[in-house]
C-alpha cells in the first residue's frame, strides 16, 4: 500500500507533464490556436483575409468621400445583409443601396469616414470582423461625429473567391 501512495502523486504528475508537452507542441504547430498571435507567415491565410478586408472598407471609405452610395453594394454578397437599429434587416444589394443613399443624404452628401478593424477571425470560408467606425459630417452648419463599433461576417464562395460581406451590423456607443 506504501509503495501505492508514494507512486500515483508521481504517476499523475508523468500524465500532466506529458500533456502540457503535448498542448505545447500543438500551438508552436498551429499559431491559429492563440486567437492574438500574430501570423508567423506574412502570407498567412489570415494575413490574406485581413488585406481583402481592409480594401473592402477602403472602398466604404472612398464611397462616403464621394457620397457615392452606388459603390457599396458590391461590397455585399447578393443576399448580404445590413442590420440597423430598430431590428430593421436590409437584404439584398438592392435594399442595401436605397438604404446607403437615405443614410448619406441624412448625413450632408458625404463624410469622412475612418474604419479601425479590431480583430479578425478566419473560420475557413467565412471571417468574422471587429471594430470601430467614425463618421464625420456636415448637416446645414453643423458639424457632426458618429462613431460606432461595428461586427461584420465576410464569406467567400469559393478557397479562390473574393470576400464579401455578408452580415453587417453597427453597435451603438453605450
Amino acid at each position: 500500500m506504501n509503495v501505492f501512495k508514494l507512486t500515483t502523486p508521481i504517476f499523475l504528475l508523468l500524465i500532466l507533464l506529458c500533456y502540457s508537452c503535448a498542448t505545447n507542441a500543438q500551438i508552436k504547430n498551429n499559431p491559429d490556436i492563440l486567437p492574438n498571435a500574430e501570423p508567423q507567415d506574412s502570407n498567412s491565410e489570415t494575413t490574406k483575409v485581413r488585406r481583402a478586408i481592409d480594401a473592402g472598407n477602403a472602398v466604404w471609405v472612398a464611397a462616403w468621400a464621394k457620397g457615392d452610395a452606388a459603390m457599396l453594394p458590391g461590397t455585399f454578397t447578393s443576399d448580404g445583409k445590413e442590420l440597423v437599429a430598430g431590428g430593421k434587416v436590409y437584404k439584398g444589394r438592392k435594399q442595401i443601396l436605397a438604404l446607403m443613399r437615405d443614410s448619406m443624404q441624412k448625413r450632408g452628401g458625404k463624410a469622412k469616414l475612418t474604419v479601425t478593424t479590431t480583430d479578425v477571425w478566419l473560420d475557413g470560408n467565412t471571417a468574422y470582423e471587429t471594430g470601430t467606425a467614425v463618421y464625420e459630417f456636415t448637416v446645414g452648419d453643423q458639424p457632426q461625429t458618429l462613431e460606432r463599433r461595428y461586427f461584420t461576417v465576410w464569406k467567400r464562395k469559393s478557397k479562390r473567391g473574393a470576400w464579401k460581406i455578408y452580415s453587417n451590423t453597427g453597435i451603438p456607443k453605450e
